[in-house]
């Protein structure tokens, strides 16, 4: 759940500002209920619940564990109305388990079914429930189901279940464990099961023994003082629900409570932990008594995140889900939100619907769009919002051309009018960048001028001129590599003076300057490359880092004109699935269309066939498009390999 937004938001500001008040409110309570303070943090949040959503959701959880069921569904119906105020997958999922319990402990579920069948005639009416953007709906469909089974279908959502160690042998332990010990000086390592630290070895013992519910081992090994050995939630659950078989519920508790009070978090106004509820084997040991205690125990875990760069991620995917579900907003829907914005011109929260809505790219939808874009162009031309939402806010020069030069002319007038407003040029590059690189590039080196420590412009002007040496040739694919490299030397220097320095930028420098290399300086490029592999070594980043070095080790072959040795370093590739890394680059891709255009596609057709069986989930349909295109002896069109 999100703080709402408010039409007068001062979104021009570094951050959300106004949004502390909200958060300020609500994040008082929440501190309160994890320290155990129930009875103040109630003051706070029942009065707030019919009008804050986040103070109804935190109180529906509250009354789960209190056993007040009616409560419970009368404050989920009315949340899952409200798709738009909360993030529609993970809280909509903690939702509609509280809607679920509340079918279970009533026994009512006649009445579960009619509330859950007025609740899609609502959704439908305002989003279509069938579209493949709406995750709310993937869920709600399966939660429907289960409610429509009186609770004998299947558990719409998974419940945590551990991976099952009881098969393995030690050794293969030992195996899977090497894989998270991979940031060693030698990633490739594999361990024995001697070699593993006591700690793993114990954890190793402990699920043996809680798998073959042998509960005379596994409390030993729980309650094993000899090493300061950790005991994981999954391991707590495990050993609860055995003694519970055992019949010992007091003994349960006592190993399940200070696991939970220990565990973190999952979203930012989780109260306690809906897993005890929703999983039928814990659920038998929360007893009034014992959810009473729970909910007035201090959570050892919890720390409060506090400031304004948290406010801002906070709002930041508040305004995304807005977006993203706008996309499934019906035809009617997207009517009765034009109508009420004739009323409420400067209502955000319906702008932003409604830019969501229009994010469809054609050009009746675009033209729609358009307008939303220019009021949020001219009240806020400097909100960081702009790159938040930048997915959702691009036109399209070739689909609506007249009305694009608009747009474009919309900016310059704004930054006319604050011609050293960094952030107005930096957000008027972003928007304009797509259709129009030359002038997005002037904004970016003005705005580098003005602010020459801004990474940010150093890594869009990269971004920037990366791109266009995909559709360049020549003298000028030269200059933009050159002008690339620029700014990763810019980025480097920034980076050294910084306090803290970015995780991995070192590899991230490497690999960029050996890729650019091969534009502008093939005896370095080999060097760098071998550099960068080394370097990926020791990070702990082998598979990945072996990936990238063949790729271009490929392409730097086909450019000394060895192409045969090029066609052994791209099957090479198939060893490590190059579709795992660097998504979404995809830099084999760029060697692909190389050799493809000096006339080896019956080389790249095989390739294909091999590494069919490996496309990932979801890119299949723009690959099977990409080879199709290659079979029909068109050029491919591949990705811009920005690393």
């Amino acid at each position: 759940m999100q703080p709402k937004i408010h039409a007068n938001s001062d979104l021009s500001s570094e951050a959300y500002a106004d949004l502390s008040a909200d958060y300020s409110q609500m994040g008082r309570a929440r501190d309160l209920l994890m320290q155990g303070k129930l009875p103040e943090a109630l003051v706070l949040i029942e009065p707030a619940a019919t009008e804050d959503d986040t103070a109804a959701f935190m109180l529906a959880q509250v009354r789960a564990f209190e056993g007040d069921w009616p409560a419970v569904r009368s404050l989920t119906v009315a949340l899952l109305k409200k798709p738009f105020s909360f993030d529609p997958y993970v809280d909509g999922q903690d939702l509609m388990k509280l809607f679920a319990l509340s079918a279970m402990a009533l026994d009512d579920w006649k009445e579960a079914k009619k509330r859950v069948e007025s609740l899609r005639v609502y959704l439908e009416a305002m989003l279509d429930m069938s579209s493949e953007f709406n995750r709310f709906a993937d869920a709600f469909n399966r939660f429907e189901a289960f409610i429509w089974s009186e609770g004998k279908g299947k558990l719409p959502f998974r419940i945590s279940s551990p991976v099952d160690y009881a098969a393995m042998t030690e050794d293969q332990y030992a195996k899977l464990s090497s894989l998270s010990l991979r940031t060693t000086k030698d990633p490739s390592r594999v361990y024995t099961f001697a070699e593993l630290d006591p700690n793993r070895q114990h954890s190793f013992y402990l699920w043996k023994a809680l798998y073959n519910e042998d509960l005379e081992k596994a409390l030993s090994l729980y309650n094993d003082n000899s090493g300061d050995y950790y005991t994981s939630l999954g391991q707590a659950v495990q050993l609860a629900q055995l003694l519970m078989q055992n019949g010992q519920a007091d003994a349960a508790w006592q190993v399940l409570k200070p696991a939970v009070l220990e565990k973190s978090s999952e979203h930012p106004f989780e109260v306690a932990w809906l897993e005890l509820l929703w999983d039928k084997k814990t659920r038998e040991l929360m007893t009034a008594e014992r959810c009473n205690d729970l909910l007035t125990s201090n959570r050892t875990a919890y720390k409060r995140v506090v400031g304004q760069p948290y406010i801002s991620i906070m709002q930041r995917e508040r305004l995304n889900y807005i977006c993203s579900l706008a996309r499934c907003l019906t035809e009617d829907a997207v009517n009765a939100l034009e109508a009420q914005i004739s009323e409420e011109v400067d209502n955000l929260e319906l702008r932003l619907k409604l830019i969501g809505a229009y994010s469809k790219y054609d050009a009746a939808n675009l033209a729609r769009k358009k307008p939303h874009i220019s009021w949020l162009i001219e009240n806020y031309p400097a909100s960081p919002i702009i790159e938040d939402l930048l997915f959702y806010l691009f036109l399209n020069k070739e689909a609506i051309a007249d009305d694009f030069e608009d747009f474009k002319q919309q900016w310059l007038d704004s930054i006319e009018k604050d011609p050293v407003n960094t952030k107005i040029l930096f957000n008027a590059s972003l928007l304009l960048g797509v259709d129009d690189k030359a002038l997005a590039e002037e904004l970016l080196n003005r705005a580098q001028t003005i602010e020459p420590d801004n990474v940010k412009f150093a890594e869009r002007l990269y971004e920037l001129n990366t791109f266009q040496i995909k559709e360049t040739s020549g003298k000028q694919k030269l200059l933009h590599a050159r002008e690339a490299l620029k700014q990763i030397d810019i980025m480097e220097k920034l980076q050294a003076q910084a306090s803290e320095e970015e995780p991995f930028a070192r590899l991230k420098i490497i690999r960029r300057r050996a890729w650019l290399a091969l534009e502008t300086d093939l005896d370095s490029c080999r060097t760098l490359s071998e550099e960068m592999l080394k370097l990926g070594q020791e990070e702990g980043f082998e598979s990945t880092y072996q990936f990238l070095h063949l790729v271009i080790q490929g392409r730097l072959a086909l450019k000394m004109g060895a192409a045969d040795k090029a066609i052994q370093y791209l099957m090479s590739t198939l060893d490590l699935e190059p579709f795992t890394h660097f998504r979404h680059d995809y830099p084999h891709l760029t060697l692909i269309a190389e050799l493809i255009s000096a006339g080896y596609t019956d080389q790249v057709l095989e390739f294909f066939a091999l590494d069919r069986k490996q496309w990932p989930e979801g890119y299949s349909t723009w690959l099977e498009r990409l080879l199709a295109e290659i079979e029909e002896g068109k050029p491919p069109v591949v990705p811009a390999v920005m690393l």
